[in-house]
């Protein structure tokens, strides 16, 4: 199976697996991305400090694709996007942050379910 992420999608993802204590399993997603994991990481933190544009541009317009996923870690994946979208709902009730931030949130929400309702019709096929 083939996935795909925007940059932003993918630091979510990983963000929450390294957080969750993630799968030790040495096929997790975690495990098996975690090289380019390390990359975009190193990556963001330069332009966060060097070219804010050129952040802004890789975490909303590149794409970090993954072929050969094992059904282990898409399901995996699934499991941190429901996390993630969990968590941000809690947040976004809450109603405590900054409206405009609380939009980006639900923005960003709304994607992220419907990367994890696609995941879940490839993973029942």
């Amino acid at each position: 199976m083939e996935l795909k992420f925007t940059v932003w999608q993918f630091v979510r993802i990983m963000v929450w697996l390294e957080e969750a204590g993630r799968d030790k399993k040495a096929k997790s997603a975690y495990e098996a991305w975690s090289e380019t994991w390390k990359d975009i990481d190193e990556q963001l933190t330069r332009l966060a400090e060097e070219d804010h544009d050129a952040y802004s541009e890789m975490m909303m317009d590149r794409e970090v694709v993954f072929e050969n996923v094992a059904k282990e870690q898409a399901t995996e994946v699934l499991r941190a996007l429901e996390a993630v979208t969990l968590s941000m709902k809690s947040e976004i009730d809450k109603g405590e942050a900054d409206p405009d931030y609380l939009e980006s949130i639900r923005l960003e929400r709304r994607e992220l379910r419907g990367k994890s309702s696609k995941l879940k019709k490839a993973l029942a096929k």
